[in-house]
């Protein structure tokens, strides 16, 4: 006998994936789920091998894989163009993120924020999987009296 795989999430994500045998090319019984059950949770990526029987004793196999579940936040570093006492304008830019990200409260494809005045900004941004992640930037350098 046969059976084939099917997944309710098959994109990237930071939740659960259920996998579903299905399709079987007979009448069959699961022999290694708790009661015949043709569904396994994955809460992190990994396989599991659904063995299963037809009326007559024959044996199949078929094996969910899962390898698109993401639960670590992304991360990223912060690099200044001036560091030292300026009276004018620092601007501070996302850098060295750890995976692919959307920066989330900026306009869209811009990584940087510009500070006129000494203060914080939380960059905050999300990676593929919808794990979210900040990175704050903070000017203290920005004095009125210094030479332009």
């Amino acid at each position: 006998p046969t059976a084939t795989v099917e997944y309710d999430i098959k994109s990237w994500t930071n939740g659960q994936v259920t996998a579903t045998l299905v399709n079987p090319s007979e009448d069959i019984t699961i022999t290694n789920t708790t009661d015949g059950s043709n569904t396994v949770v994955f809460n992190e990526n990994g396989n599991f091998t659904f063995e299963f029987v037809d009326k007559v004793g024959n044996k199949g196999s078929a094996t969910a894989e899962v390898n698109w579940i993401d639960k670590v936040a992304p991360t990223a570093d912060i690099q200044y163009d001036i560091t030292t006492p300026i009276n004018g304008q620092v601007k501070a830019t996302l850098v060295n993120a750890s995976e692919d990200i959307t920066i989330t409260n900026l306009p869209k494809g811009q990584d940087y924020y510009v500070f006129d005045k000494n203060g914080s900004f939380t960059f905050e941004f999300v990676d593929r999987a919808g794990n979210t992640g900040t990175a704050i930037a903070t000017v203290t350098w920005i004095d009125k009296d210094a030479p332009s």
